[in-house]
């Protein structure tokens, strides 16, 4: 399965959802990533670093045609457009917080029939093996 890494749109975000290191651990379990061309710059991670731990970088509308996708932050409304049927998407969504984002996510799912996935109501403590984490880069293995 592919995995989209898009750039981050809102204004003075450093953040990226995936860094060199987290793309070669999903290399590792099978997955294949595809970086948006500057993702990481500000993060300080170029391009070659994420070629170098298995990605593939590429334009902004290859990596949103990926079946998954996986951003820090909200997709905007500029980026709700870009996301395809089928499509399932892992980020911070915070419904509560952006009222009339989520009518708008929601819309846009039932109109293209795709999930929405808001990473802080995953539960944590049920995962023994959880080694990604939004506010943690990586959680140690507890085993």
């Amino acid at each position: 399965m592919k995995i989209g890494i898009p750039r981050e749109s809102l204004s003075g975000e450093t953040r990226v959802a995936c860094t060199p290191a987290t793309v070669a651990l999903l290399s590792k379990l099978g997955f294949e990533t595809v970086v948006e061309s500057g993702a990481g710059l500000a993060a300080s991670l170029d391009d070659a670093a994420y070629q170098t731990a298995g990605a593939t970088v590429a334009d902004k509308a290859t990596v949103w045609a990926c079946p998954l996708i996986y951003k820090v932050n909200a997709p905007s409304e500029g980026e709700l457009p870009l996301l395809k049927e089928g499509q399932t998407i892992v980020s911070f969504l915070w419904p509560r917080q952006k009222r009339g984002f989520g009518r708008s996510l929601a819309r846009q799912e039932s109109e293209r029939a795709g999930d929405g996935h808001g990473a802080p109501y995953f539960p944590r403590a049920g995962f023994r093996r959880f080694v990604f984490d939004g506010k943690h880069q990586r959680l140690p293995r507890r085993d």
